[in-house]
Parts: structure tokens; sequence; C-alpha cells
């Protein structure tokens, strides 16, 4: 990780004594470019580990919840939340493993069913706070 530091070095001439001082301020901490994940811009989330389309009720069940992943070089983002819609029905669902009620809620999941993962809110390493969209699968 590169860092830039730098000194400040300010001359203070005293203007009734005539001495001069020196003060040495340490400005540092100030992140480069290198710092920065190349690829957090390619983020994407999975559950049983698809991006969406064609999911059977034994995934659904199996299901732990929403990884989030990159197809560049890693990049390490946290899930915050996100919405599980079947039929009408949602859940809301803090943190990347399922709650109960989300468990509960794609265990109505029928055949033929459209399954929602909407609003997913991701913390990137940086802070920055991203909505990857909408995931959505079909049971089949």
């Amino acid at each position: 990780m590169k860092r830039i530091y730098t000194t400040l070095l300010i001359l203070i001439t005293s203007v009734c004594c005539g001495q001069a001082m020196f003060l040495s301020i340490n400005i540092y901490g100030q992140d480069t470019c290198n710092d920065v994940p190349q690829n957090c811009d390619s983020l994407f989330a999975t559950f049983a580990s698809k991006k969406g389309g064609v999911i059977t009720k034994k995934e659904l069940s199996l299901g732990k919840g929403l990884a989030i992943k990159s197809s560049g070089a890693t990049c390490k983002a946290r899930v915050l939340s996100y919405n599980i819609s079947i039929n009408g029905n949602e859940v809301i669902n803090y943190g990347p493993y399922l709650t109960e009620s989300a468990k509960k809620l794609l265990s109505y999941a029928k055949l033929g069913d459209d399954v929602y993962f909407e609003f997913i809110k991701v913390k990137e390493p940086y802070g920055s706070v991203r909505d990857l969209g909408t995931m959505s699968f079909t049971v089949k």
C-alpha cells in the first residue's frame, strides 16, 4: 500500500525580536490510486453460487445467503441488506445470511414462481455503499 508522506517546513520570523523559528508539520495518509481496488465496478451477487436464471427448490432451501464476487481483482465488499420477494410477498434481509423470515418465505416458493433478490446494498472496502440491482430466479 503506497502512501504519500510530506513534511511542510514553515519559517516563522518573530517581528519584535528578529529571531527565526522553524515549525515542522508532517502531513500523511493521503491515499494514492494504488490503494483503490481496481475492479470494484465488476461486483455481482450470487445465491447458491448462481447469478440468476433457473434454480431448483432444493437449491433454494440449501442456500445460506448472498455472496459478493468480483470478475476482476479481489474487492472485498460486505452485504448490508437486500429484499426477497415471491408472488407479492416480501422480506427485508439484513446482512449476507438468510434470516428465519427469509428462509420461511423461500420455503413457500413453488414450481414456476419467480424469486427476486432486489435492492442488494453492499459496502465497499473504502466505505461507499452501492446498490447492485436485482437478481431473479425461476423455480424449476
